[in-house]
């Protein structure tokens, strides 16, 4: 037992990072159901998955998805794992001009903490981190103030 009275050992979730008590036994091994089924998404075997030629891996989606490809003949459609992963982060469907980048460039590495999102709304540099937005640029004629 430790010295805050709990047994087993205070470790970080490894989907949310947030502190938790893990038993003795091994479990818990995240911090909540929701953490548990996000790890699981991610460590599963990707059974409905599709490996691309050039290295993306697609995964099948209902039809009806806005950033579905949808294939001829085919029920559903198609989409990027990595817009997947994170339309699921942000709880909402990608724009049409938001691009997910891998930052350590591996194409199949589609954790969460190695996407980041861009858009291409700004002209000067063709696209942008959205974390490095700003209203507008010092140089900018929008008429904004």
């Amino acid at each position: 037992m430790n010295p805050d009275g709990h047994k087993g050992t205070k470790i970080a979730c490894p989907a949310c990072g947030k502190f938790f008590w893990q038993g003795s036994n091994g479990k818990p091994k995240s911090c909540s159901r929701h953490c548990a089924r996000a790890i699981e998404w991610i460590a599963r075997p990707r059974k409905d998955a599709l490996a691309g030629p050039n290295g993306y891996i697609w995964h099948r989606v209902p039809a009806d998805h806005p950033n579905a490809v949808l294939r001829t003949g085919s029920r559903g459609g198609l989409i990027l794992e990595h817009r997947l992963v994170m339309e699921r982060a942000l709880g909402r469907h990608l724009l049409p001009r938001e691009r997910v980048h891998h930052k350590n460039g591996n194409r199949r590495d589609n954790r969460l903490e190695n996407l980041e999102l861009w858009s291409l709304d700004h002209k000067d540099p063709p696209g942008v981190r959205v974390s490095e937005i700003s209203p507008h640029c010092p140089t900018c004629t929008c008429g904004k103030e």
